[in-house]
């Protein structure tokens, strides 16, 4: 039961309700509400859906539509009347010229008419995929923001980096499928166009015979007019067959022109044919070279990606090396600058430890301030009665 679509149709304040197992189209909403409201046959409808603002949206196609599924499950659906049904009479003057309409005509209208809304369902189609594209790329890029929040600084860079050269692909694939698509289409308009060559060139073929057809009826009946006629004034055997022989002829001459005219347009019909399959051959052989610098780049891009971060590693790792001969330069130097002040102190008497041990930390401190000579100053801290201020005073005068 959760998979069904309930929608809600109300016109003039009464509300019918009705469950789908499916969702239902534009055209198939517009069918159901003539069937819930039968007032509503022959009429032109506007379809109107409340949306999380609690506005009344007007739709009028299947891409609207999709927009108002994906808001809710539950579709209220207020119909309104834009125009009254028409009469008879105005259907019957309607139908007038549908009637006065030549057949030679009618198919040519009906090919268009027919054309004209593939290309309109082709054209919606593409812009459903472009809607759609657009939705997974802000998909991505809030996934790319959540994921920064959320990543420690350190890997934040690789991560980004990354993210970067997948959303390239997906542009390039997208770009592609679209390119993919336009060549599709124009593939199909080619063969269409084709098509509807052929069928005027057919009924071109067809007129041309039909107005042979009525002139040798014409002439024929003029010259058996003719015949009789002369049968009756003054009959003769050779001027009949004469005439035969004349009529023979003329026919002749005129399948001549037909067969002459035929050939012809086949000879056109072919270079046209021969023209678009040019044609069709150079965009594909553009598309198939297109496709190469595209995957190409897209190989360069990754090497370029990968090359970075090896680079970025790499200077991590020198970073850190640096770090560690620093820090052990520093323990090695502070070590030799302990044994040196021990030694120093080893020949030294104290009163006590706690002296001792201020005496120690004021060498280091020296040292540490850059008085390299420790026994020279350890003389000085002794004379100045183990003033360090003193000391240093006299150590940088010195200097």
């Amino acid at each position: 039961m959760s998979d069904k679509t309930v929608i809600k149709f109300c016109h003039l304040g009464e509300i019918r309700r009705i469950c789908c197992e499916r969702r239902p189209t534009y055209a198939q909403l517009q069918l159901l509400a003539c069937e819930l409201f039968p007032s509503l046959s022959g009429r032109a409808l506007r379809l109107t859906y409340r949306d999380q603002d609690d506005d009344h949206v007007t739709f009028t196609d299947d891409v609207e539509l999709s927009e108002a599924y994906q808001l809710s499950r539950r579709l209220f659906v207020r119909v309104r009347v834009l125009s009254a049904p028409p009469d008879n009479s105005s259907q019957h003057k309607l139908e007038q010229p549908e009637h006065r309409t030549p057949a030679a005509i009618r198919a040519p209208i009906q090919l268009l008419c027919k054309t004209q809304a593939e290309r309109e369902v082709a054209a919606l189609t593409e812009q459903k995929r472009k809607i759609q594209a657009e939705r997974e790329v802000a998909a991505l890029t809030e996934q790319k923001r959540k994921t920064e929040h959320r990543t420690p600084a350190a890997i934040r860079a690789p991560i980004q980096l990354l993210c970067k050269i997948q959303a390239e692909r997906e542009v390039a694939a997208l770009t592609e499928q679209t390119r993919k698509t336009q060549a599709e289409s124009e593939v199909a308009a080619i063969s269409a166009e084709q098509k509807r060559l052929k069928a005027l060139q057919l009924r071109e073929l067809l007129c041309k015979a039909r107005a042979k057809r009525e002139m040798l009826s014409r002439n024929s009946a003029a010259q058996l007019e003719q015949l009789l006629l002369r049968k009756a004034r003054a009959p003769a055997r050779g001027e009949v067959s004469a005439l035969e022989e004349q009529k023979r002829k003329t026919q002749a001459a005129h399948e001549v022109a037909a067969l002459t005219a035929q050939v012809a347009s086949a000879r056109r019909f072919t270079e046209a044919k021969r023209q678009l399959e040019t044609r069709l051959a150079e965009k594909l052989l553009r598309q198939a070279e297109l496709q190469r610098e595209t995957a190409q780049q897209q190989r360069l891009q990754a090497e370029r990606a990968q090359v970075e971060l090896v680079q970025a590693e790499t200077q991590r790792q020198l970073a850190e090396v640096r770090d560690n001969c620093a820090r052990l330069e520093k323990q090695l130097r502070e070590q030799r600058a302990e044994q040196l002040v021990l030694s120093i102190l080893a020949g030294l008497q104290f009163v006590d430890q706690r002296t001792a041990t201020e005496h120690r930390r004021k060498l280091l401190q020296l040292h540490e301030m850059g008085f390299r000579d420790l026994r020279r100053a350890q003389l000085v801290l002794q004379n100045r009665d183990g003033d360090l201020e003193k000391t240093i005073e006299f150590l940088s005068s010195s200097a």
